[in-house]
């Protein structure tokens, strides 16, 4: 897998009938819950950079005695809030010292590995709210079970790691253009999983998607130009 523009060429091929991996083979019954970096090739050049920019973002808070109130956590849709989002940002939550810890592209298992090295450490918000799981659907269009599972890892570690911070777990977003997409199916077969896992007190369950649909079912343009964010 590459990224960029450019040419290659391969010869002298020779097939082996037997052969030895040469890259680790994750067990899918396990992926969404085990911790690892976003490694795709077009995320390899900024992925870890922007963790450390996030590292430092929330230390400089810290440094200037300013205790953040309030944790975004996810993936693209929550990166939003520093692009398209930004107005809206500034104007309601960056005087609550927000921050947004969304990366385009992250899965459960991606947002974990943040949670687990730094994100969440030296932190101590009222609230934080939480949405993952759409490119575990979208990568790989995994079973609504396993994704579910990695909901829920992510939770548990918010929980441990935050235990005053009350947490906003929301449904994921409804995703493609009309009710019979696949991956819309997939996930909505998986918000039922997760509002479980909410005990109306210290976790509370939100699914905001019929808020995002016109009455038929399908996205509008204007408000989910391309399905999904």
């Amino acid at each position: 897998e590459a990224v960029g523009t450019g040419a290659f060429a391969i010869a002298n091929v020779r097939l082996e009938r037997h052969g030895a991996p040469s890259t680790p083979c994750a067990d899918h019954r396990t992926r969404s819950v085990t911790p690892e970096p976003l490694q795709e090739a077009w995320a390899t050049a900024w992925w870890l950079p922007r963790h450390q920019k996030k590292l430092d973002e929330l230390r400089a808070h810290r440094e200037a005695g300013r205790r953040v109130r309030l944790l975004f956590v996810g993936d693209s849709i929550t990166e939003g809030w520093e692009k398209e989002g930004r107005a809206v940002f500034q104007r309601r939550y960056a005087p609550l010292n927000a921050v947004a810890l969304g990366f385009g592209g992250d899965r459960t298992e991606n947002l974990l590995w943040r949670l687990q090295n730094g994100e969440i450490d030296g932190v101590d918000p009222q609230a934080v709210v939480m949405m993952i799981g759409t490119n575990n659907t979208g990568e790989r269009q995994e079973a609504p079970a396993l994704v579910a599972a990695g909901v829920q890892r992510n939770l548990e570690e918010i929980r441990r790691r935050l235990p005053r911070a009350r947490v906003l777990l929301l449904g994921i977003f409804p995703r493609g253009a009309g009710p019979d997409d696949a991956l819309r199916r997939i996930n909505e077969r998986i918000n039922p999983l997760l509002a479980p896992l909410a005990d109306g007190q210290r976790v509370v369950y939100q699914d905001i998607g019929a808020a995002l649909m016109n009455a038929d079912g399908t996205l509008s343009p204007e408000v989910m130009p391309d399905g999904l964010h």
